[in-house]
């Protein structure tokens, strides 16, 4: 499967299903959080794309809010990253027809395993989803109940060294995790006076 027919199986499932899918970007470059399209750097809210670029092709998408790159996944070939999103959205569209999204499972797992409030858990789940990436590995860990693979380091840390050396819920590390790419210095100075709230 090459691009062009990605795109196009996407676009009949969505509309079959009547999904709300992001916004495909053709991207001639990534760099620095934002895309360049026609020569301009840019930031684009809720879009994704794929760009190849330094010999790998590059699946990114933005976040909601400022359309800031939040997810970034490398590949060796268009084959393999058409294959992985043809896959992660074809799971997009199932959970949004089903009403079973991974924010709805997310928020779930909160109020079961810690007692969050419904309130609280769908604002910690929508506060995480701001980085794609962050929340796909909290999302992987609900679901394995352990922690897998190569995982996201963020100024030194990782969810698994946060749980293991801080005593934080998985919840309370990814949560930090943002917090740490959104202010680092802030993130460091709460962790340094102990000050980080652990539920």
């Amino acid at each position: 499967m090459n691009v062009i027919e990605l795109l196009d199986i996407i676009g009949k499932k969505a509309k079959k299903g009547g999904a709300n899918m992001p916004e495909y970007i053709d991207a001639e470059d990534i760099e620095g959080g934002q895309i360049c399209i026609d020569g301009k750097w840019v930031c684009r809210p809720s879009v994704w794309g794929i760009c190849f670029k330094n010999g790998s092709w590059i699946y990114f998408s933005t976040d909601d809010e400022k359309g800031y790159i939040s997810g970034i996944k490398q590949f060796g070939s268009e084959e393999e990253v058409c294959d992985y999103v043809y896959g992660y959205m074809k799971n997009k569209i199932h959970a949004q027809n089903d009403g079973y999204s991974q924010k709805d499972m997310v928020s779930r797992y909160m109020v079961n395993k810690y007692g969050y409030t419904k309130e609280k858990a769908v604002q910690t789940a929508e506060m995480i989803m701001k980085h794609e990436d962050i929340f796909e590995e909290m999302f992987d860990y609900m679901r394995l109940g352990r922690f897998k693979g190569n995982l996201i380091n963020i100024e030194g840390y990782t969810a698994e060294e946060l749980v293991k050396n801080e005593g934080f819920t998985e919840v309370v590390a990814y949560r930090f995790l943002v917090k740490l790419r959104e202010n680092p210095k802030e993130a460091e100075r709460l962790l340094r006076n102990e000050e980080v709230i652990k539920d």
